[in-house]
């Protein structure tokens, strides 16, 4: 397992919305949230990165933004919605291609580090990205205490 630090400024988002979704290989590979995936990929450039959000509600439970990042709110598609991502600090784990499936790797990573006590998840959104050539990158919120 293998990851690298890095603090992102804040980002705004604008897709389409899956409730209830948690983070992590089962919600990345939900027939709803690929669905959403394909639906943004035929819209966008095709050279658009396509963003999985995870926002945690006041409740711990998640709702997933497909989509792509904007410039700012008036940049969004009437009809989608957004979300605005905090700046703060992230572990980035991409696949090592241990699993066939480049996300489940990457998130399987994911949660070896967590369980290890290599990072300490802050609770906050968390992202992936999946290029158009297929490769995918896990952004987990952290905390650096």
């Amino acid at each position: 397992m293998t990851f690298r630090l890095v603090a992102r400024p804040s980002m705004v988002f604008g897709g389409l919305v899956v409730p209830g979704v948690d983070p992590g290989p089962e919600g990345s590979a939900s027939d709803l949230v690929v669905f959403l995936r394909e639906r943004i990929r035929e819209r966008e450039p095709e050279d658009a990165d396509v963003y999985t959000v995870y926002v945690p509600d006041q409740r711990g439970v998640c709702n997933v933004v497909v989509g792509v990042p904007r410039g700012n709110v008036d940049d969004v598609p009437i009809g989608d919605v957004f979300v605005t991502v905090p700046s703060g600090a992230f572990a980035v784990f991409t696949p090592s291609m241990t699993l066939p499936d480049r996300a489940e790797d990457a998130w399987a990573q994911a949660e070896d580090a967590i369980a290890d006590g290599s990072i300490v998840r802050a609770g906050g959104v968390e992202f992936e990205c999946l290029a158009p050539d297929g490769n995918v990158e896990i952004f987990v919120s952290v905390s650096l205490q």
